[in-house]
């Protein structure tokens, strides 16, 4: 996504969108990325979930020193953050843990799941996305278009 390509003009890709969140786009990717999302904030806001998604899944699974009160309240979350991960599909899930925990790339996914690294990024993208329906209370299901 350089000055010269034209492509940040519209609606960027999932799988950019999903490598800026994993902090895999190249630098000037990235930049053009940014300059996309300062004009489109329900965009920003779409990455930003996924930057906390993120951070969520390393902090379920890390050991944690904080005082009681504190550890609570994370608890819960944590308690729906398994609750939400364990009803993703397997194939979604060790994807998404893979990137999000173990912070494996997509080509290391793909390597490791013997699988092409398109199908790392699309179950990944469905999997943060029936993870934020699930987070957010509402039953993912599928999206009807009208088409005219």
């Amino acid at each position: 996504m350089t000055s010269t390509d034209n492509r940040y003009g519209r609606p960027p890709s999932e799988a950019d969108i999903q490598a800026y969140a994993d902090g895999t786009l190249t630098p000037e990717r990235a930049a053009a990325l940014r300059d996309y999302l300062s004009k489109h904030p329900a965009e920003a806001r779409r990455v930003a979930f996924y930057d906390r998604l993120n951070a969520q899944i390393q902090a379920a699974f890390r050991a944690t020193d904080e005082p009681m009160p504190q550890r609570a309240g994370r608890s819960l979350e944590m308690r729906d953050l398994d609750y939400a991960l364990q009803r993703l599909p397997l194939e979604q899930r060790e994807v998404v843990l893979l990137v999000g925990l173990e912070e494996m790339g997509y080509a290391d996914v793909a390597l490791a799941l013997n699988i092409p690294i398109g199908t790392v990024m699309s179950r990944l993208s469905r999997g943060r996305e029936r993870l934020r329906a699930l987070m957010a209370g509402s039953q993912p299901g599928a999206k009807l278009q009208v088409v005219r």
